[in-house]
């Protein structure tokens, strides 16, 4: 087995900070990230969304801006949908949200875990991943997270 020394292909590489993929055709419409309560309670019509979030997540229904939906907050929406937390099943949510023209899923990538690492501590670590997809791809964060809503950056909708 090979380690991590010298002549391993596991040895760490001196090429500079990952970039995210493109996120191609529309990348000059404001885009956002969505955090979990947002989208959860803009696909199940929940009231406690607000009316500037429920306007960009239906702007991006049309396509007149880009929702970026982390595969962590796809994640929770899994397990709150096992556990019977919304009245919709996971495959229907998820089949919500591939169908709106500008939401777009991204993963959890190594861009973003080094973004991470510039923010604060004290954030759950849900909170400062999705701080950091928004940095990384230069959106604004979609939450009614108090403790994000703190941050200079990124600007957050609520």
């Amino acid at each position: 087995m090979r380690g991590f020394g010298r002549g391993s292909r596991w040895r760490r590489s001196s090429s500079p900070k990952p970039r995210p993929p493109s996120l191609g055709r529309g990348t000059l419409l404001p885009r956002y990230v969505v955090d979990t309560h947002a989208l959860v309670w803009y696909l199940t019509k929940d009231r406690r969304l607000s009316p500037q979030a429920r306007q960009v997540l239906r702007s991006a229904q049309s396509g007149e801006a880009i929702v970026l939906v982390s595969t962590i907050v796809l994640a929770e929406v899994l397990y709150i949908a096992e556990n019977k937390r919304v009245p919709v099943e996971f495959p229907e949510l998820l089949g919500r949200i591939r169908a709106g023209r500008g939401y777009q899923i991204v993963d959890f990538d190594l861009a973003v875990l080094q973004e991470m690492q510039k923010l604060s501590q004290d954030l759950e670590l849900h909170d400062r991943a999705l701080a950091a997809t928004a940095l990384v791809y230069d959106a604004a964060l979609i939450t009614k997270d108090r403790e994000l809503q703190k941050l200079d950056r990124p600007k957050v909708v609520w």
